[in-house]
């Protein structure tokens, strides 16, 4: 299995240019990292957590797209209906 860093450099180039096979694998890549992180994180800080893994990754996704900051927002076709 290749390192996170060169499956993200290989698959970023064709995404950026509309490839949805490597957006859809660029994507896998991504939320199985963050979700092993927050996985992490969540053993580290011990029992009663509120949110678990799948959770607080869909969490940290959702803040900053509703915000409209988070790049990728027309990419993928996510609209801001807070406004």
């Amino acid at each position: 299995m290749q390192p996170l860093e060169l499956t993200l450099s290989n698959l970023i180039p064709p995404t950026n240019h509309g490839d949805r096979h490597s957006s859809e694998a660029l994507f896998a890549a991504l939320y199985r990292e963050l979700r092993g992180l927050a996985r992490r994180e969540l053993a580290r800080s011990g029992p009663g957590a509120s949110l678990g893994a799948t959770s607080l990754i869909h969490e940290a996704y959702l803040v900053p797209v509703q915000k409209s900051t988070f790049p990728g927002t027309d990419y993928y076709g996510i609209e801001d209906d807070s406004g």
